[in-house]
């Protein structure tokens, strides 16, 4: 990648004291950055964050799955699978108008879904947890409801972070909008989990096995709801909301960029 743009010229000294290279270097805001650079930046220095937070999601399990009904099911995996080329193509698409409009729209289309299939998953909890019916069966529900609400979480996040990105609408005010609606949106839904959770441990405490029947794996799931309530009952920001914040926050920072002798994009960066 070239700088179109002058800058100071300066040698790059490498570690034997000699001249390695020379470099043009500008030191900048992102929000005047020329997007060629931002979007080298964007693709090298965040974006393969997003790709190992979609293998948490791509790794949902078969019994989950299986749990949905087909439309549903269909649904989950090619928003997925749309998200994950996103942002494996993003240096390809970026460059390419048509693409890159395409993909905003498909983008705009993957967070509408995703907040639905939320408000969907977080009723769904809601309902199964609060009912007086079959402990066992209801922890095996509020456990899947949980997991499809965690995932449709993690794809109205990154769809959201993604059209920002691929918008190139650098603006302030726009930006901090966008963070702070979607931080908004992630912390109602977190809020339905903790309480929801709490009221199905007090429900298992006040089952009773009898001669005739008894709660199989008590121990285990009691345990993997302490497990959720010490991650939704921490005061610090959970991994959605670090996801945003992280996301916003790189385009805000303060950086210089260098070129080496061989063409590529060294970054030094410090928040404004």
């Amino acid at each position: 990648m070239k700088f179109k743009s002058g800058g100071v010229g300066s040698a790059i000294i490498g570690d034997n004291g000699k001249v390695a290279g020379h470099a043009s270097f500008h030191n900048i805001s992102a929000l005047t950055a020329s997007f060629a650079i931002l979007s080298a930046i964007t693709s090298q220095y965040y974006l393969h964050s997003i790709d190992s937070k979609l293998t948490d999601i791509k790794s949902i399990s078969q019994s989950i799955l299986d749990f949905l009904e087909t439309d549903k099911k269909s649904e989950l995996k090619s928003e997925i699978d749309f998200v994950n080329r996103a942002v494996n193509n993003y240096d390809h698409i970026i460059s390419n108008e048509a693409q890159r409009i395409s993909t905003i729209t498909n983008l705009q289309s993957t967070v509408k879904v995703s907040i639905k299939d939320c408000e969907f998953y977080a009723d769904f909890l809601k309902r199964t947890i609060y009912r007086n019916s079959h402990i066992q069966e209801d922890c095996r529900l509020a456990f899947n409801y949980k997991a499809l609400l965690e995932n449709s979480l993690s794809l109205y996040t990154m769809g959201s972070i993604l059209e920002a990105y691929y918008a190139q609408n650098f603006d302030p005010k726009y930006l901090a909008g966008v963070k702070n609606d979607l931080l908004d949106h992630i912390r109602s839904f977190e809020k339905i989990i903790a309480p929801s959770f709490e009221h199905l441990k007090k429900r298992i405490n006040n089952t009773y096995d009898t001669w005739y029947w008894k709660f199989d794996n008590r121990g285990e799931v009691l345990d993997n709801i302490y497990s959720i309530l010490r991650a939704y009952q921490n005061k610090e920001p959970s991994r959605f909301q670090k996801t945003t914040i992280n996301a916003f926050d790189l385009i805000f920072e303060n950086k210089q960029y260098y070129i080496d002798g061989s063409g590529n994009v060294l970054v030094r960066a410090n928040k404004i």
